[in-house]
C-alpha cells in the first residue's frame, strides 16, 4: 500500500509549476502584441491577422520540406498534438489549426495535387465580427503576397498589402509558468529514483527550460535541487511537449521555470 500511494503522489504532483520562478523582465503571455507597420494603416486585430497569415506561409513551406508531400490538405494537419507526424505537424497552435485567431476566422484551400504534390494554396482570413474585430477582409497564396478587401472577402486580384518586417521582433519570451503549463500537450512523469527513496531523499528539482518554437524542450539546466533526484527530473521534462507560442502570430521560442516535486506518501 506504501508503495501504491507514493507512486500516485508522484504523479499528481509531477506537473507542479511555481509561480514564484517569474523574474521581473519575464513577459506574460497575455502582454499586447507588437504592432506591425502596414500599407494601409490597420487596426491592432488586423495587423495580427496578416502576422498570422505569414505564420501560416511559413509553417506551409516547413511541412512541404519536412514530409516532401507539398503542402498540407488541410489547415489542422500543421496543429500540434502529442505527437509530431505529417497529420499533426506541431508548426502552429491548436486554436490557430482549428481556423481562428485574434477575432479572425482563417478558410485553408489546398491546390490541386501534381503527381502527388500539392504545389498551391489559398488562405482566406475574414472577420468574425466586422464592427468590432476590424472590418478587412484578406487573402495569401503560395508566393507570400497578402491582399486586402475592405467589404467583401478578398481575393487575387484584390491589391496587396504593404508589410513593413520589424528588424528586432523578438524570437524569445520568457513567461510565467503558469502561462505554459496551460500549453503542456504531452507531458511525462517523472520515475522515483530507489536509491533516493530507500534513504528517505525528498525535495523539489527547480530546472530552467527554453522551448522551441515547436514545442519540444530546446534546453535545460538545473537551478538548484536534490542531487539524487536531477537525473530523474531532468529525464522526465525532456519528454515535455507543448503547443508552438505565438508572438503577434509568429512563433517563438518561450524561456520558463519548471519545478519537480519528489514527496514520499
Amino acid at each position: 500500500m506504501r508503495l501504491i500511494a507514493c507512486t500516485f503522489l508522484i504523479i499528481a504532483v509531477s506537473l507542479h509549476i511555481s509561480s514564484s520562478a517569474r523574474t521581473q523582465d519575464q513577459k506574460p503571455l497575455g502582454a499586447r502584441p507588437m504592432p506591425i507597420a502596414t500599407e494601409p494603416p490597420m487596426s491592432e486585430n488586423e495587423t495580427v491577422a496578416v502576422a498570422t497569415m505569414q505564420t501560416i506561409l511559413e509553417a506551409c513551406g516547413t511541412y512541404s520540406t519536412t514530409y516532401g508531400s507539398g503542402f498540407p490538405t488541410a489547415l489542422r494537419r500543421l496543429g500540434a498534438s502529442s505527437q509530431k507526424n505529417a497529420d499533426t505537424a506541431g508548426l502552429i497552435d491548436r486554436e490557430l489549426a482549428q481556423g481562428t485567431k485574434s477575432g479572425y476566422s482563417f478558410a485553408y484551400i489546398p491546390g490541386n495535387p501534381e503527381g502527388g504534390v500539392i504545389t498551391s494554396f489559398q488562405l482566406h482570413a475574414d472577420p468574425l465580427e466586422p464592427r468590432e474585430k476590424g472590418g478587412n477582409h484578406f487573402f495569401m497564396d503560395q508566393t507570400g503576397a497578402i491582399r486586402l478587401n475592405g467589404s467583401v472577402p478578398a481575393s487575387a486580384s484584390d491589391a496587396p498589402v504593404k508589410v513593413a518586417p520589424l528588424p528586432d521582433f523578438p524570437t524569445r519570451i520568457r513567461t510565467l509558468p503558469g502561462e505554459m503549463q496551460k500549453k503542456l500537450i504531452h507531458p511525462a512523469f517523472p520515475i522515483y529514483p530507489q536509491n533516493a527513496r530507500k534513504k528517505n531523499v525528498t525535495g523539489t528539482v527547480h530546472l530552467r527550460v527554453i522551448i522551441s518554437r515547436d514545442g519540444t524542450i530546446k534546453q535545460i539546466e538545473v537551478v538548484y535541487g536534490p542531487q539524487m533526484l536531477i537525473q530523474s527530473a531532468l529525464d522526465c521534462v525532456r519528454q515535455w511537449r507543448y503547443e508552438p507560442t505565438l508572438l503577434n502570430g509568429r512563433a517563438v521560442e518561450v524561456e520558463t521555470f519548471i519545478d519537480v516535486t519528489y514527496e514520499l506518501g
